[in-house]
């Protein structure tokens, strides 16, 4: 169930991720609520959390597009590419969870 964000990952993803990749659905859950207007489409650190949750949850934990969102490879936090395979060790993790909190407290002032 997409809209309503349950924290569900398949059980081939589930058995292959990661602790740190795992607290990626966590840290988009904190937020679930927030809304997509003050998160953008511009491919914010909160935009990639959002396309990286949707691939682990939903791809099987390979990175997939949102036609809504324009995540650069080049310009994310990660620099995944469309069809990349989701590890995140735990720098990775650190790296992007500064810029999504960093973000949210640019967009919250």
């Amino acid at each position: 169930m997409q809209g309503g964000r349950h924290l569900w990952v398949s059980r081939s993803a589930s058995s292959n991720l990661s602790s740190s990749t795992t607290m990626v659905i966590v840290l988009d859950a904190l937020f679930c609520h927030r809304s997509r207007t003050m998160e953008g489409k511009d491919g914010s650190p909160l935009n990639e959390v959002r396309v990286l949750c949707n691939s682990l949850m939903f791809h099987d934990g390979r990175l997939r597009a949102d036609k809504s969102i324009k995540l650069s490879p080049a310009a994310s936090v990660l620099k995944l590419q469309v069809g990349d395979e989701i590890r995140l060790n735990e720098n990775d993790f650190r790296a992007l969870g500064d810029a999504s909190f960093a973000e949210i407290e640019a967009t919250s002032v």
